[in-house]
Formats: C-alpha cells, structure tokens, sequence
C-alpha cells in the first residue's frame, strides 16, 4: 500500500518509491509532474499563475518562504520541483515531465484573447524546454475540472474529470 499526500494549489510534493500525490481542482491552473524512472522519484506542483511578474506578488521572492509553497507560479514552481526531486535522489537529465490543466474556466471578458489557462500552459511549455525536460505527455486545455493522482513508483498520472 502507498502512502497519500495530498497538495493544493500553490503546493509542490515529491515522492520516492510507493508514494501518491493527489491534487484536485485543477482547472485553469497546470499541474506539472516531474519523473526520474531511474531511482522511481518524481512529483507534483500545482500552479496557479506563469509568472510572479504578471501579479505583482511579492511574497514568493521571500527566501524564508517553506518548499511547498513555492509552487504559486509556473516558473518558480518547475524550478522548485526540479530541486526537490534532484534532493531526493533523481538526476535532471533524467526527468521526463507531464503536463494537466490550462482549461479555460469561464468566459474571456475585457477583450481578453487568451485565458490564464493557456499562459500557464505556454509558461509551462517553455520552461521545460529552457530545463530541456522532455514533455512526454499532456492533457491541457478544454473547460472541465480535473483530479491529479500521481504514482512515484512508476511515474503512472492518473487524471479524472470532474463534470
């Protein structure tokens, strides 16, 4: 049986081993998953927005600020999970990442031409390639909610909708 942990929005969790990291409500925010298969390490980080730069949001530049809530942003969420998972033991060329999220939520309003959602997809993307992580596979995008369970034992990323 595996241990279960659970993160929100805003969170990062890494596993070794037989460990689940779930997450729910993933909606327009992108769930990143990080895996090496070699040393069955990977995680989790659930973010909410690309950048700090976008809202203005001091509070993450603060160095004092716990692991698990370094995740808020995309950018600062990918590094922080690349680290973490580096602590435990995997290698960076290694990890092979998967992306969740980046739906659009509600209606654009304002002349918006692009959703928040599609921006942390985008934020995501380039990333990835800027860590040259491979992406191996995504379900980004559409209007419906989903729930996260990610397996560190063998990289397995389990998504449900939620309609």
């Amino acid at each position: 049986m595996s241990n279960t942990v659970k993160i929100g929005i805003g969170e990062l969790a890494v596993g070794k081993g037989r460990e689940c990291i779930k997450t729910s409500g993933v909606g327009s925010c992108v769930v990143i998953a990080l895996y090496d298969p070699d040393v069955k390490v990977g995680g989790l980080a659930h973010a909410m927005l690309p950048t700090n730069k976008i809202s203005g949001d001091k509070e993450t530049k603060n160095k004092s600020v716990h692991l698990e809530k370094t995740a808020k942003y995309v950018d600062e969420a990918i590094r922080e999970l690349i680290l973490t998972v580096e602590k435990k033991g995997g290698k960076r060329e290694r990890l092979s990442a998967k992306l969740v999220g980046g739906a659009q939520m509600t209606p654009l309003f304002g002349g918006l031409k692009e959703s928040i959602g599609v921006e942390n997809v985008r934020e995501a993307r380039k990333q990835l390639k800027a860590y040259a992580i491979p992406l191996v596979n995504e379900d980004t995008g559409g209007s419906i909610g989903k729930l996260i369970e990610f397996y560190s034992d063998s990289g397995l990323l389990k998504i449900t909708s939620m309609i």
